[in-house]
């Protein structure tokens, strides 16, 4: 949230400053729309200011005062217990089953070794006897590197997109190298959100093939005392295995899905479109353009496109790479699939672009009825 109110409040700075000539615009392009037709000053502040603040807030969003944000009260194993005293640490080990008690949640920074540490598995086991309506919350480290891909293929695309439409004819070579640079850099970071969502299918698979005795422990005396304990718990080592292996994969699975990823996160990666949007509604207010076009621009673009058709493309690339997920036999296919999977989301993901821009300059019914397609089409895909 945080994040998000500084992209805000860059966003609006860099639009007042601009507004008020207090920064140059130095670029220009001519605009038709509604049978208007005006020359436009353009920059690239908004852009510029507004990804700064974001970075800052999420930097500073730790550091945040309690009586802004929402304050959480958590017990970190790691933190909370000591590693190195002998006869602290085996304080700690005894008082977890408190903790784990009195916890409304246990939230789990899933990655894959996670499974294979006799620890975690302990904790999953203490959590679920001591707290049987406590809620098990898996938070896969795999959705925030797969939010990061797609802001920064967001901003790639928002970049080029505006390169291109401010071309000058004698930096043509120089626009086609950093155009091909640009692409070439989105579909890295497709491939790369695929390998990311790999680890939806590799928890899955690490929770149905669970074998107790294969996780590993480098304390004897750990080992020893987790073994009791589970046995006690749940009878025996084999039930817990099962437990495991059902009972609790059959709970975890169901929150996991592509739709994670967008539902807690799905308006980052359209900041930047957003951001690109607001430079261009800036040039219009700039050339002084009538009400209407600039109504007619905010609806159908900002709105319409910058956030419904980004957030469902969004969705749409990640559908995809969640499930092609698997990588192929051979590199040079993973990467061509990859390749492809940039493609078609280029072609949704523009083909909704152009349909924004041709409608709002059409008139103001073919812009409302674009914004209608957009904002159903979103929310329908959303709510599943």
């Amino acid at each position: 949230m945080q994040m998000v109110t500084c992209w805000a409040l860059g966003a609006a700075a860099a639009f007042v400053l601009c507004l008020q000539d207090g920064l140059p615009l130095s670029w220009a392009f001519t605009a038709r729309a509604l049978e208007e037709e005006a020359t436009c000053p353009l920059g690239l502040w908004i852009l510029v200011f507004s990804t700064g603040a974001a970075l800052l807030g999420l930097v500073a969003s730790v550091y945040t005062p309690t009586c802004i944000r929402m304050r959480d009260i958590c017990f970190l194993d790691v933190m909370s217990i000591h590693q190195t005293d002998a006869a602290l640490k085996e304080k700690g080990i005894y008082g977890i089953g408190g903790f784990l008690s009195l916890s409304s949640e246990l939230r789990v920074l899933w990655s894959p070794p996670y499974l294979t540490r006799l620890w975690c598995i302990f904790e999953l086991a203490a959590f679920r006897k001591a707290n049987p309506r406590g809620v098990i919350r898996l938070a896969p480290l795999f959705v925030e590197v797969s939010v990061l891909c797609m802001c920064l293929a967001s901003s790639c695309a928002s970049l080029l997109f505006w390169m291109v439409h401010t071309a000058n004819p004698e930096l043509l070579l120089y626009v086609v190298a950093c155009s091909v640079v640009l692409s070439a850099m989105c579909c890295m970071l497709v491939h790369f959100l695929r390998r990311s969502m790999q680890g939806k299918q590799q928890l899955l698979s690490a929770l149905q093939e669970f074998d107790l005795s294969q996780v590993g422990c480098r304390d004897e005396y750990d080992r020893d005392f987790i073994y009791r304990a589970i046995q006690q718990w749940y009878g025996s080592l084999e039930a817990f295995t099962d437990f495991v292996r059902h009972t609790l994969q059959e709970e975890l699975a169901a929150t996991l899905g592509s739709e994670q990823v967008v539902r807690v996160y799905s308006f980052l990666p359209c900041l930047p479109v957003l951001s690109v949007g607001l430079e261009y509604w800036l040039a219009f207010a700039k050339a002084g353009v009538s009400t209407t076009w600039q109504v007619s621009f905010i609806v159908g673009v900002l709105l319409s496109f910058a956030v419904f058709w980004s957030t469902l493309s969004f969705r749409v690339l990640l559908t995809l790479c969640s499930w092609l997920a698997a990588p192929r036999l051979w590199p040079l296919l993973d990467y061509l699939q990859s390749l492809l999977i940039f493609a078609a989301f280029a072609i949704f993901w523009c083909g909704g672009l152009f349909l924004a821009t041709w409608a709002y300059a059409q008139s103001l019914w073919a812009m409302l009825g674009w914004a209608s397609v957009s904002v159903l089409a979103s929310a329908s895909v959303m709510r599943k």
